[in-house]
C-alpha cells in the first residue's frame, strides 16, 4: 500500500494574501502609539495587527483587543468594520476558524456611507479561507465567488489575482488539478499584468504543486527554490517555511528520503519558529513519514503521533486524513496489520466524507451559477443595445421598412445563436463534470477499494506465516481477493487511465497499442509535434474515439498490420488510423453503435470524420479535431 495517496494534500497549500512582518515598520508605529489617542490610536493599532498577523498572530490579537476599547465607545460604523474585518483576519491566522467566520459575518453586516468595496472583496476571502481550511468546500467556493462578482462588477482588476489564488486552492483541496491549474495560470497572468508580485508568487508556489503532482519534477522544484527566495526578500517567514515542507515532499516523491528528511526537518523548525499551528502539525507528520521511509520506525511512530493530535485539535481535517493514511502505512511495514487496517479504515472513512460526488457538484453548481450569471449579464447588455437600435429604426419614416425587416430577421439570428451557445456552453459543463466524476469515481477505486484489497490479503497470508490460521483453507480466499483486487483496478483503468491523466495522449494510445501487439498483428505508431498536451476535455474524447476504432479493428477487420499517425498543426489535431483487413462496403454499411459513438464525440468537438473503406482492401479512418 502506498504511503502518500495524493501528494499535494501533504503539502502546505498558500490561502491568503501574504504580507511579510516588518520590524522597522512596526518599531516605527509603536513609537507613534504613545503619542496618539481616539480614531488615530484605533487605526494605528489595527495596521500593527495587520504588520503582526502572520509571523506573531497572538501579538496581533493584543493589538485587536486594544483596539476593541474604541469601538465600544464610538458611535462610528466605519470603525466597527475595520475591526469586524481585522479581527477576522488574526482569528484566521490563529486557526480559530468558527469565532473568525463569526467576525467576517458582522463585518459584511456593517454599513456606512463610504466603503470601499476592495474591504468587503476582502471579508470574503477571510470567511472563504476559513471554510477551506475546515473543508467546508461548497462555502468556500461561494464566498470567494462572491468577491469575483464584486470585482468583475466594479471592474476592480488589482484584486483578481488574489481570487484567482484562492478559488485554485479550493479545487486542490477537492483534487481537481485541471482546474486548479487554469485558475492558477489566470492568477499569475493577472498578478504580472496588474504588478501584484505577491499573488503571481503565490500561483508560481501552487502551480509547482500542481506539476509535482503531474510529475514535472524538475519545473516543481525550480518554482518552489524562486518562491522561497522571492519571499525572503518579502520577510513573509510562513511561505518561506511552507514551500520548504513543499520540497520535503518534492524529494520524497522521487525517493530521495535523506533529503526529504532534511527539508521537512528545516520546514518544522522554522513553523516552530514562527510558532504556525498548522505547519507545526502537519510538519510533525511529515517528519514522521520520512523517518518511516528511512526505516526508522519508533521516530517515526513518535512524530506522527504529535502530528495527528495537533491536526485533529486544530480541527484541519485533510492533514488529519493524510496523517491516518500515513500511520496505516507505517504500521503494515511494522507488521502489525490489525492496526494498520484499523487506520487505513479511518482513513477511508473521512476520505469519503471529504471527496464525494454530493460536495464536487455543489461546488460546480455555484462555479456554474456564476458563469450563467455573467452570460446573462453580458445578454442583458446585447438585448439593451438591440432595444435602442429597435427605437432608432422605429423612429425612421417608412422608407425604412425594409431595414426594420432585415433587422428584426439579424436579431432572430443572433437570438438563435445565442441559444445555441448556450446549449454548447451546458453540454461542454456535463462534459467536464462527467470527467472529473470518472477520475473521482476511478482513483477511490484504486486507491481506497484496491488498496483495502491489498491490506487484507496481506493480513490473511501474515496469519498463515505466523501459523495463526490453516493455509489450506485461506488458500482460495486469498485467491479470490487477489482477482477481486485485479478486477477493481481494471474497472479503474478503464473509466480514466491513469497513463493519459499522467503523460498525456501519446502514453496512453502507447500502452493500449503495447497490449494488443502481437505477432499476427504488426503495429506501427508514428506522432509528431505531441511535446504539449493539448486540453483535457479534448484528449479524454480524442483517446475515447482511438479506443473506439481500435476495438473496431479488433472485432471486424482481420487485420494483419496496423498503423497510427498522430500529428499536431498549429490549429488542429490530425489522427489516422489505418488497416490491412477485410474492408467493407460503404454503401452496404449501416453504421453500428461504435460509429454512432464516434461521430457523437468528433461533433462535440466540432470536428471531422470520413472513413475510406473497400472490401478486401483494408480501412482509413480520419479525424480532424481543432485545438
Amino acid at each position: 500500500m502506498k504511503s502518500r495517496l495524493v501528494f499535494a494534500l501533504f503539502l502546505f497549500l498558500v490561502p491568503l494574501t501574504q504580507n511579510g512582518q516588518n520590524p522597522q515598520v512596526i518599531d516605527s508605529l509603536e513609537q507613534v502609539l504613545q503619542t496618539l489617542s481616539g480614531k488615530d490610536r484605533f487605526s494605528t493599532l489595527l495596521e500593527l495587527a495587520r504588520e503582526t498577523q502572520i509571523n506573531a498572530p497572538n501579538q496581533a490579537a493584543e493589538y485587536i483587543e486594544q483596539a476593541e476599547a474604541y469601538v465600544n465607545k464610538a458611535e462610528d460604523n466605519e470603525a466597527l468594520f475595520d475591526f469586524y474585518s481585522y479581527a477576522a483576519r488574526v482569528k484566521l491566522y490563529q486557526h480559530q476558524y468558527t469565532e473568525s467566520i463569526e467576525l467576517g459575518k458582522q463585518a459584511l453586516a456593517v454599513e456606512f456611507d463610504e466603503l470601499d468595496p476592495k474591504d468587503h472583496i476582502h471579508v470574503y476571502a477571510t470567511i472563504g479561507t476559513n471554510h477551506y481550511y475546515t473543508t467546508n468546500y461548497e462555502q468556500a467556493i461561494e464566498a470567494h465567488l462572491n468577491s469575483l462578482r464584486i470585482a468583475d462588477s466594479l471592474k476592480i482588476e488589482s484584486e483578481k489575482a488574489n481570487i484567482f489564488n484562492n478559488i485554485s486552492v479550493v479545487y486542490m483541496g477537492l483534487q481537481n488539478w485541471e482546474k486548479a491549474e487554469d485558475y492558477l495560470n489566470q492568477a499569475i497572468a493577472k498578478g504580472k499584468t496588474t504588478n501584484r508580485l505577491d499573488q503571481a508568487t503565490r500561483g508560481t508556489s501552487n502551480l509547482a504543486i500542481v506539476y509535482a503532482i503531474q510529475q514535472k519534477y524538475a519545473a516543481s522544484e525550480a518554482m518552489f527554490l524562486e518562491d522561497i527566495e522571492i519571499n525572503k526578500v518579502l520577510g513573509n517567514q510562513l511561505a518561506v517555511c511552507r514551500s520548504t515542507g513543499n520540497l520535503g515532499q518534492l524529494y520524497e516523491e522521487q525517493g530521495l528520503f535523506q533529503k526529504s528528511l532534511e527539508f521537512y526537518q528545516k520546514g518544522l523548525d522554522m513553523a516552530l519558529e514562527i510558532d504556525d499551528l498548522s505547519s507545526i502539525a502537519i510538519g510533525y507528520q511529515n517528519v514522521g513519514a520520512a523517518y518511516m521511509n528511512l526505516g526508522d520506525f519508533e521516530k517515526a511512530n513518535q512524530q506522527l503521533e504529535i502530528g495527528l493530535k495537533k491536526t485533529k485539535e486544530l480541527g484541519n481535517i485533510n492533514f488529519h486524513r493524510d496523517g491516518l493514511l500515513t500511520a496505516s502505512a507505517l504500521y503494515e511495514r511494522m507488521g502489525k496489520g490489525d492496526k494498520a487496517l484499523e487506520y487505513f479504515k479511518a482513513y477511508s472513512a473521512l476520505n469519503d466524507s471529504l471527496l464525494n460526488e454530493n460536495r464536487m457538484k455543489a461546488v460546480t453548481e455555484l462555479e456554474e451559477k456564476y458563469e450563467s450569471e455573467k452570460k446573462e449579464k453580458e445578454i442583458l447588455k446585447q438585448e439593451a443595445s438591440i432595444n435602442r437600435q429597435k427605437g432608432w429604426i422605429f423612429g425612421l419614416s417608412g422608407t425604412l421598412a425594409a431595414a426594420i425587416g432585415l433587422f428584426f430577421a439579424l436579431s432572430k439570428m443572433n437570438q438563435a445563436r445565442a441559444n445555441s451557445q448556450k446549449q454548447q456552453a451546458l453540454i461542454e459543463a456535463i462534459t467536464e463534470t462527467q470527467i472529473a466524476e470518472r477520475k473521482r469515481i476511478a482513483q477511490d477505486l484504486h486507491d481506497s477499494i484496491g488498496a483495502m484489497l491489498s491490506l487484507t490479503s496481506s493480513q490473511l497470508k501474515t496469519k498463515v506465516q505466523e501459523n495463526q490460521l490453516q493455509p489450506e483453507i485461506l488458500q482460495g480466499p486469498i485467491e479470490m481477493l487477489k482477482k477481486t483486487a485485479t478486477q477493481v483496478r481494471s474497472i479503474s483503468h478503464n473509466m480514466m487511465p491513469a497513463e493519459l491523466m499522467k503523460f498525456g495522449l501519446v502514453s496512453a494510445m502507447q500502452t493500449s497499442l503495447d497490449s494488443i501487439s502481437s505477432e499476427d498483428l504488426n503495429i506501427r505508431f508514428h506522432h509528431h509535434n505531441m511535446e504539449h498536451r493539448i486540453e483535457e476535455v479534448k484528449e479524454v474524447q480524442v483517446y475515447r474515439i482511438f479506443q473506439e476504432i481500435l476495438q473496431n479493428v479488433l472485432k471486424h477487420a482481420q487485420a494483419k498490420s496496423l498503423t497510427v499517425d498522430l500529428n499536431k498543426y498549429a490549429k488542429h489535431l490530425s489522427l489516422m488510423i489505418e488497416d490491412d483487413g477485410q474492408g467493407f462496403d460503404m454503401t452496404q454499411q449501416k453504421a453500428g453503435l461504435g460509429l454512432r459513438s464516434i461521430n457523437t464525440r468528433i461533433d462535440y468537438l466540432n470536428g471531422l470524420f470520413n472513413i475510406d473503406s473497400q472490401e478486401g482492401r483494408g480501412t482509413i479512418f480520419n479525424i480532424e479535431i481543432p485545438i
